[in-house]
């Protein structure tokens, strides 16, 4: 190749830098529009969600309460699973609801994944 043809301060582009551009590129696309919406069908179902869990995890809920408001929040959880996603936000939503054992269970999930799933909810929220 010529470089003189192609001007002073010409380089050449590299495979290792076009693949790391193709990598960038969709995480460029991952910013502030995909979590700007937080009035999707699914984060309104989720806020009713953490509401209805807080109710149930409220040391004054009684057990016979708890065993009333446990269907509706399950009923929750099967109206978000319905719902398409439309942002990151959604699917965190999703994740974090389907997966409201986790402390019962121990560590059954990735808790790496569930603390960015709740980052990605917390960021949407404000």
């Amino acid at each position: 190749m010529n470089v003189t043809s192609q001007g002073a301060g010409f380089q050449p582009t590299t495979r290792r830098a076009l693949m790391k551009g193709a990598l960038a590129a969709p995480a460029a696309l991952v910013g502030a529009p995909a979590l700007a919406s937080t009035d999707t069908p699914i984060m309104q179902l989720f806020r009713e969600f953490e509401d209805m869990e807080g109710r149930i995890n409220d040391h004054a809920t009684s057990s016979e309460e708890a065993d009333r408001l446990y269907p509706i929040l399950r009923n929750l959880e099967d109206r978000m699973a319905e719902e398409p996603v439309t942002c990151l936000a959604d699917l965190a939503a999703k994740v974090l609801a389907l997966t409201t054992l986790r402390d019962e269970v121990g560590s059954i999930y990735d808790p790496g994944v569930l603390a960015e799933c709740e980052a990605l909810v917390k960021g949407a929220a404000q």
